[in-house]
C-alpha cells in the first residue's frame, strides 16, 4: 500500500515538474500581452506566439522524457 502511494506521488510530482516550462511560457505570453509589450497590430505576433508556446511544450516534453529515463 505504501509503495503504491509513493509511486502515485512520484508520478504526480514528475508531471507537475514536467509541465513547468509550458506553464512559464504561458505566463510569459500573458505578461507580454497584458504588459503592453506586444501590440495587437505587431507584425509576426501570431508566429511569435506559436513559437513561444511550441518552445514551452517542447521543453516540457524533453524534461518529461529525461525524468522518465532517469526513473524519477
Amino acid at each position: 500500500m505504501v509503495g503504491s502511494a509513493q509511486a502515485i506521488l512520484r508520478t504526480i510530482v514528475r508531471v507537475v515538474v514536467s509541465l513547468l516550462p509550458w506553464a512559464l511560457t504561458l505566463y510569459l505570453h500573458y505578461w507580454l500581452e497584458h504588459g503592453s509589450v506586444w501590440e495587437v497590430d505587431m507584425p509576426f505576433r501570431s508566429a511569435l506566439s506559436v513559437l513561444l508556446l511550441a518552445t514551452g511544450m517542447g521543453l516540457s516534453f524533453v524534461l518529461h522524457a529525461v525524468l522518465v529515463r532517469r526513473g524519477l
